[in-house]
């Protein structure tokens, strides 16, 4: 084999073996922070990605959203917001969440199409009391409120500092882990 020869060889191994060294690690689908977006029917959504402590996975841990609910009995509709706390963990870039709390039931899922961008699907179920009631009297009925599963959109927000309450603002959690902001 002349000198020439061997000279290319060696480059060509030494090249491929510093390309392989020095490739940037693969792009992950989703990263650390705040997804805001809207659902099907307009109302805002807001979905907080964290790295579990424990397993160094990243994983679901807040999502906050508006919706209205319409009433079996009653036809009534309740629009109201809620903030649910979860803890689950996203793995193939993907994650389906349920919540269950005293007045709120949630179910769902996303998938984090790109680093930027993920949708995915809600649906609530809420118990209201039943209206018509005297003024003064304490409830005495209630009944289920669904908001029927919907499509949403969200997307990375570069500025997280926008998306939070207000300068002085406190945030607390009641039992059923509903985020209240005095």
């Amino acid at each position: 084999m002349n000198v020439n020869l061997k000279l290319t060889v060696l480059c060509v191994i030494s090249a491929a073996a510093g390309f392989a060294l020095f490739q940037p690690p693969p792009a992950s689908a989703q990263q650390v922070g705040t997804y805001a977006g809207k659902t099907a029917n307009g109302d805002f959504i807001e979905v907080l990605v964290a790295k579990d402590t424990g397993t160094g996975k990243l994983e679901l841990t807040d999502i906050s959203y508006d919706f209205t609910a319409t009433c079996a009995a009653t036809g009534g509709k309740v629009v109201t917001s809620y903030g649910i706390g979860l803890e689950t963990d996203i793995v193939n870039h993907k994650a389906t969440f349920e919540s269950e709390g005293i007045s709120l039931w949630v179910t769902g899922n996303i998938d984090f199409e790109t680093v930027n961008e993920a949708t995915g699907k809600i649906r609530s179920l809420i118990a209201a009391f039943k209206p018509g009631m005297t003024e003064g009297a304490t409830p005495t009925a209630a009944e289920f409120c669904v908001s029927a599963s919907q499509t949403f959109s969200v997307t990375f927000q570069t500025n997280p500092a926008a998306a939070v309450a207000p300068s002085g603002a406190r945030v607390t959690y009641d039992s059923a882990r509903h985020s209240i902001v005095e």
